[in-house]
């Protein structure tokens, strides 16, 4: 099925937790906080409530991932029992999730006369002394908290740039080598022995560590790149960071921190030695990073802004907040990050392109459209254009978007594997202005640049399909698909509807129930399930799924037509037949 345009934004997304220890020490993590499985829905004060009515609603927005509501019960659960060390604890992980550190440090030591060696307590404990440059009391505070994992690597962090912080730097070092065996975490451990190094000028074993660093990260880590790139520049490697930069990234410099990286070459930065909470700061919105696509986002989001509340300019967090909080639902928190990052950042064009996204997600079109308009219009650069043709195609203006890409292709010195999506795109654009002879010049160029992208495959196969021609090859083609993304319900479902197009009727039912299984609320495959089953004389059956489909369509121009079949069944005959599967 090639309808829901929007799910082509998903490309898919390279996993960094792949060891079975890198996944043992995300397990861990989750012991800190509860999971967080269920649907959202609105959480509504009840005034008066009692502790345990508070400490249930406080529950229900927690599992819902509604941070700022699991705060309010859990204070209000807290003033009812202020001794109470399971009600300290969950206010606890809720201003640290919410980044509210007011009360933070004094529910900390609360929870500790409970719980002497609990690990968020004593971090939070041991950072309020950091920050405020008691290092000592830091170390103190770290040292006593309990041994898991994940601890173990806050105590090296905190232990190394504190030490750093007293001027111990032999002391420091020791704790950079014990970090380093840390192997879950060898990026992070590496990178942040490097700038230790260099920050107290041992530049021989700083080179060694951000090596091993740029080994572990295999280029994902922007920040990683520049501030490498930043490094090898300002010590004598030049050249090797031009090899670098010109070997593997000549194409991405439309992302800021690459562009950075790139302006690195011809001016070096000033490398200003970092002070003990820049250092931290740092190492802790890395730590969130690195988990971030694979945890629930309450078991990164304490360290992401335990990181802005050491060093409030780090506009990297704001943004992975952000996004977080957008995935999770929660579309004005996710404004309130993207907004805080200024004009002079470099982060300040993707935090406004964020913002165009969170408000088309809220359904405010006009504003969103006149956000993308203006950054494309400003600067005029390939990658803002496409965004505004991406938003037009979205919103079904055809014409505006091939215009667009037509003018993006126009403008290529040399077309590569790399622009395959320009093509597809604009062929949508054409088939959808039933423009198809020149939508299928675009489609078999994508595929054939692409290299059999599934996306393109099921788009192009389905068109094939409906339009009668090619089945054999259409067929095969949207078998490939699926074989690449076998739990993708909308290839599932174009593989569906291809056999009931060649009239193989129970061969479809077959596909289109797993379909529905995958994608239980898409009306369009419910929909062709249901004729699928009339055809194979299930009338029952397939009135029930169009009941079904009738009920969850929401555009009118689609219904009139699944009334008409509840009301007189399908008369169409048998489209054509061909190969079975």
């Amino acid at each position: 099925m090639k309808k829901t345009f929007s799910r082509l934004r998903q490309l898919p997304v390279i996993r960094r937790l792949t060891s079975p220890v890198l996944i043992g020490l995300g397990v861990g993590l989750c012991l800190v906080f509860w999971p967080f499985i269920a649907p959202r829905t609105p959480v509504v004060s009840m005034p008066g409530a009692s502790l345990e009515g508070n400490l249930l609603a406080a529950g229900f927005a927690h599992d819902r991932k509604d941070l700022q509501a699991t705060a309010l019960f859990f204070q209000k659960a807290h003033d009812r029992a202020p001794d109470n060390p399971l009600v300290t604890s969950r206010l606890l992980e809720a201003y640290l999730v919410t980044g509210d550190f007011r009360q933070a440090p004094a529910l900390a030591a609360l929870k500790l006369k409970a719980m002497p060696q609990d690990p968020q307590a004593r971090l939070m404990q041991s950072l309020s002394h950091f920050k405020s440059g008691d290092y000592e009391q830091a170390l103190t505070e770290v040292g006593k908290a309990g041994d898991d994992p994940f601890a173990g690597v806050i105590k090296l962090l905190v232990s190394m740039w504190s030490r750093y912080g007293q001027g111990d730097i032999e002391a420091a070092k020791t704790y950079a080598r014990e970090l380093t065996e840390q192997t879950p975490v060898g990026f992070l451990a590496n990178w942040s022995a490097g700038r230790l190094h260099e920050a107290v000028g041992d530049i021989e074993n700083a080179i060694i560590y951000y090596e091993l660093a740029a080994q572990l990260d295999g280029g994902r880590s922007h920040a990683f790149l520049a501030d490498n790139t930043g490094f090898l520049t300002n010590h004598g490697r030049r050249e090797i960071a031009r090899h670098i930069l010109h070997g593997s990234f000549a194409e991405q410099r439309r992302f800021p921190l690459v562009a950075r990286a790139f302006s690195y070459l011809d001016a070096p930065p000033l490398r200003a030695v970092p002070t003990p909470q820049q250092g931290l700061a740092l190492d802790l919105l890395e730590l969130g990073t690195l988990f971030s696509s694979d945890l629930p986002s309450r078991t990164t989001l304490p360290y992401l802004h335990q990181a802005l509340w050491l060093n409030p300019a780090l506009d990297r967090a704001h943004l992975l907040i952000g996004s977080l909080r957008s995935k999770d639902g929660y579309l004005d928190d996710a404004l309130q990050q993207y907004r805080a990052i200024g004009s002079g950042s470099i982060h300040y064009r993707i935090a406004q392109i964020s913002i165009a996204e969170v408000l088309e997600k809220k359904g405010e079109i006009k504003r969103a459209g006149k956000m993308f308009e203006d950054l494309a219009g400003a600067e005029q650069q390939p990658h803002l254009r496409k965004l505004l043709g991406d938003f037009y195609r979205r919103h079904e203006r055809f014409a505006e978007a091939e215009a667009i890409y037509t003018g993006l292709i126009d403008e290529l010195d040399t077309v590569s594997p790399a622009h395959w999506n320009l093509f597809f795109f604009r062929g949508i654009a054409r088939e959808r202005q039933h423009g198809w002879q020149q939508a299928e010049s675009d489609l078999l160029r994508a595929r054939n640049l692409s290299n059999d992208q599934p996306f393109v495959l099921n788009y192009l196969g389905y068109s094939w399909i409906d339009n009668g021609v090619n089945l054999p090859e259409a067929l095969k083609m949207i078998k490939k698909a699926v074989e690449q993304e076998p739990r993708n319900g909308f290839f599932v479902d174009s593989l569906g509807w291809a056999f009931y197009r060649l009239a193989q009727y129970r061969t479809a039912v077959r596909f289109l129930e797993k379909a529905t299984e995958l994608e239980p609320d898409d009306p369009e495959i419910i929909d062709h399930l249901g004729d699928a089953l009339w055809q194979t004389g299930r009338h029952f059956e397939a009135r029930y799924q169009w009941l079904r489909a009738l009920g969850l369509e929401d555009e009118e121009s689609k219904k009139p037509a699944i009334q008409e079949k509840l009301d007189h069944g399908l008369t169409k005959p048998p489209v054509t037949s061909g190969p079975s599967i």
